[in-house]
């Protein structure tokens, strides 16, 4: 996740470090049902709801005069989530992830871009949801696991085909080689890949991709 400030934080530190000394990690309150492709059975697992977390997290920071703002927009062709922290003071830190290229069905775009809000929020306010999900119902109604250790860890099943159209826009928008990456995570097809080795990847590719941003090696379109 990309990370601006401004140019002051000594009083928004102070807050946030208030806040979160009220902040719990929130329960597993929720539950889903996930088909599995592979064995053709349906499982059930349980994780954090995002409204639980948000709930918790806009109380505390509320209490020491920090406001929770989080929009989506576009840089280049693609969908980012920018989630900003502000003091009353007017210092502010603000988080950019990306959540998906443009062009996939809204309803896939909306469960990556909870996914993303719940993340970015989580991430930045210090907390964690016990074994985090994404939230989202995906295509037909299975739920995407595309970012869920609670799924990897259970049933580290086989990558769905929007996982698999996701995984290659992220190559393609990183200028990395797909053989190459094949390579790295040892399978020959991009259906061989399993949800915990995507997690990783796409969290590999786009940090190396916000790092050349970054760097000014690749320029925002």
């Amino acid at each position: 996740m990309d990370i601006k400030t401004s140019a002051q934080l000594n009083e928004l530190a102070a807050a946030l470090a208030a806040a979160q000394t009220e902040l719990e990690n929130p329960k597993k309150t929720k539950t889903a049902k996930v088909f599995s492709k592979r064995t053709q059975k349906e499982f059930t697992y349980s994780y954090a709801d995002f409204g639980d977390g948000l709930e918790k997290i806009r109380k505390a920071l509320g209490k020491s005069g920090v406001a929770i703002i989080q929009t989506p927009t576009t840089e280049g062709d693609w969908v980012v989530i920018k989630t900003r922290l502000i003091h009353s003071s007017g210092q502010w830190i603000e988080g950019i992830m990306p959540v998906a290229r443009i062009g996939i069905e809204p309803q896939e775009m909306g469960s990556f871009m909870t996914y993303a809000r719940k993340q970015s929020l989580f991430s930045m306010a210090g907390i964690c949801g016990e074994g985090d999900d994404n939230d989202g119902a995906g295509k037909n109604g299975s739920v995407i696991d595309a970012n869920s250790s609670a799924i990897a860890d259970a049933k580290d099943e086989f990558i769905s085909r929007t996982q698999v159209n996701l995984l290659r826009s992220v190559i393609q928008e990183s200028s990395a080689d797909e053989a190459k990456f094949l390579e790295w995570l040892k399978v020959e097809r991009f259906e061989d890949i399993r949800s915990s080795q995507f997690r990783v990847a796409v969290d590999t590719l786009k940090a190396a991709r916000l790092k050349r941003l970054k760097n000014g090696e690749e320029p925002r379109q």
